[in-house]
């Protein structure tokens, strides 16, 4: 249900890096304005850059151990390489059209083996690197991994027909092969989209089943690796401790695969609709099992985080190690700005690496390749105050304000309820905390509430600004959550409702 923001408590919209100052949203014509922005520092906001351009509908990304990146040029069937910020032809054709928004078929396809400049491919998407430095590549439309070493493209694996076989070489067969991970033994795992399953190829070339059940329409079903099933999955990360997370693009998910069993690691199932084959598509950021993606492709893993490529939502979330789902960047509809976070946005992102604190990402339908810095141990949300609304569905507007927080719509017990001035939202502290399931506590000596959750804490003392008590009761205002306990606070005049996000547990 979309819904008209027509009143905003400041802004809410937060960077997705480590923030050194507040960041704040253009408040709404008709707002309830509630702070100052004065704390803001200039540059505090991290932003999105352009790393290069010109690459036709680029699509994965993988850093070698020099930190240069290799990215596929789908369209034109090759490999680029950039190192010292200069984009050069590692394998494929030297000489093709640029790339623009027209830009919609395979203009340079083909199939052949041999030295880097003159092997063909036909719509390479994903990449990876061993630790040998050999660069694997899902050659989608030829159906068969390819590698590239020491000057010259092999084929791994693949008969170069579409199909599904276990075997070794060129015996084996694909689907539509797509998002590749190595594990610590340099064994290659390969994303087999239009086969729904997992395959697993050794150095050698001999390629099996890792996980899913083979069929022609996929499925959804968690448990042991032979049984399980997938719907058209693409992305491919490892955790370190060989667990291996899927994108599982036509189920709407994140997937787990660790010690012979698949689990739902994050996003809500939901039920394939028979005319697309595919679950629709959702936004949600929060708790990792309510979390909502529309069409997830590459992964990246790094200090306990998960990046994802949300591609259909244009946005690149990520999985915090609290177990929260948020969005780093992108604004939910395609366009191409290269700006601080909030105002950043992303047509189709396809492909994502890590590499020593920034976050590369290509950003397939506007043919670039963008960059991140991003501190995976303290992000924060890019969200904004709409796309909080919009993962809600409001109560119709009564007299009282309605509540919400993170998700749950709060009973207000005990007498007390929220108040709306002309330039400002109060809230009952008591009332607001204990609703959320926090323990709250008066010290009288102190003039003080200390309320706790889990690993979280706060006190909020009387004659700080935005803390009174009135009747009895002590009030903290919105702005207060806001700019000092860092929640996200919106106020939407039409539904008369105040949604709080807590981002703390």
């Amino acid at each position: 249900m979309k819904k008209k923001l027509v009143s905003v408590l400041t802004g809410a919209l937060l960077c997705a890096a480590l923030v050194l100052g507040p960041v704040h949203a253009a408040e709404a014509s008709n707002s309830v304005s509630a702070g100052s922005e004065a704390n803001a520092k200039p540059g505090s906001v991290p932003a999105v850059r352009l790393v290069m351009s010109g690459i036709a509908l680029p699509s994965g990304i993988s850093v070698l151990s020099n930190g240069s990146l290799v990215i596929t040029d789908s369209v034109r069937g090759r490999l680029t390489l950039w190192s010292a910020g200069k984009l050069t032809v590692l394998a494929g054709p030297s000489d093709a059209a640029p790339a623009s928004a027209s830009t919609e078929n395979h203009i340079d396809s083909g199939y052949y083996d041999g030295p880097v400049d003159k092997a063909l491919f036909n719509r390479p998407t994903y990449t990876a690197v061993d630790s040998k430095g050999t660069v694997y590549i899902s050659d989608t439309d030829n159906h068969v991994i390819r590698k590239i070493k020491a000057g010259r493209v092999y084929t791994l694996a693949g008969s170069g027909t579409a199909g599904y076989k276990d075997g070794k070489d060129e015996q084996a067969a694909f689907n539509a092969p797509a998002g590749l991970a190595v594990d610590s033994g340099d064994n290659l795992y390969v994303a087999d989209t239009l086969n729904h399953v997992i395959r697993k190829v050794t150095p050698g070339g001999t390629v099996s089943t890792y996980a899913g059940l083979h069929d022609e329409s996929g499925g959804y079903l968690d448990g042991i690796t032979s049984k399980a099933r997938f719907n058209e999955p693409m992305g491919l990360a490892f955790d370190g401790n060989g667990g291996l997370y899927v994108a599982d693009s036509g189920n709407q998910l994140i997937r787990f695969i660790h010690s012979g069993t698949v689990t739902t690691y994050a996003g809500k199932p939901g039920t394939i609709d028979p005319q697309t084959g595919y679950v629709p598509g959702r936004y949600a950021d929060g708790n990792r099992e309510q979390a909502g993606f529309n069409r997830p492709r590459g992964l990246a893993y790094a200090k306990g985080t998960l990046f994802i490529a949300d591609s259909l939502n244009h946005r690149i979330r990520a999985v915090r190690t609290d177990g929260h789902v948020i969005t780093v960047a992108g604004k939910g509809t395609p366009g191409d700005s290269i700006r601080p976070v909030p105002e950043a946005n992303f047509n189709e992102p396809t492909g994502i690496a890590f590499s020593s604190g920034t976050l590369y990402i290509t950003d397939s339908l506007n043919h670039s390749v963008k960059a991140l810095e991003a501190d995976p141990l303290h992000l924060q949300p890019a969200q904004s105050d709409m796309d909080l609304l919009d993962e809600l569905d409001l109560l119709p507007p009564g007299p009282d304000v309605q509540v919400w927080m993170d998700g749950a719509h709060l009973q207000m017990d005990g007498g007390a309820s929220v108040f709306v001035t002309s330039t400002a939202v109060y809230v009952p502290v008591r009332q607001l905390f204990t609703g959320w399931g926090a323990g709250v506590k008066w010290t009288p000596a102190e003039q003080e509430v200390t309320v706790s959750k889990g690993t979280w804490s706060c006190k909020l003392r009387l004659g700080k600004p935005g803390i009174f008590s009135k009747s009895g009761t002590v009030y903290v205002e919105a702005e207060y959550l806001r700019s000092v306990l860092g929640m996200q606070v919106v106020y939407d005049r039409d539904s008369n409702a105040l949604v709080i996000k807590s981002w703390k547990v």
